[in-house]
């Protein structure tokens, strides 16, 4: 919540397999939001949270993550954006857009590395 948006998770998921688009990543992820109270009090969790709290943050992340997607270049579907090396949440609309460094995934996984970087 507070460090990568749900829509910049989605679209980087997504890159490793064809046909698998964001717009269905949330829609199956949605699909499963029904908690109550009682299955987070079953989690050992720093701050205790309510169904209610949790619906609350849910549907303007999941909103705002759609917006997002809509946005980005189709043709960097899957790319983890990242702000020198650590990653974040890009704004297309953003003149610094242009000049995040753009991570593509590998079947068998890879951080980038400081030459990759350069």
């Amino acid at each position: 919540e507070s460090y990568l948006s749900l829509g910049a998770l989605a679209w980087a998921a997504c890159g490793k397999d064809p046909g698998f688009t964001p717009e269905f990543l949330l829609e199956q992820i949605a699909r499963h939001t029904a908690y109550s109270d009682e299955d987070f009090k079953r989690l050992d969790l720093v701050t205790p949270v309510s169904a209610k709290e949790m619906k609350q943050r849910w549907l303007p992340a999941l909103e705002n993550a759609k917006t997002l997607i809509k946005k980005l270049p189709t043709e960097e579907l899957g790319v983890l954006y990242l702000n020198t090396d650590s990653p974040t949440t890009p704004d297309p609309s953003s003149p610094k857009f242009k000049t995040l460094i753009r991570h593509t995934g590998s079947v068998t996984g890879a951080w980038p590395t400081p030459a990759d970087l350069a």
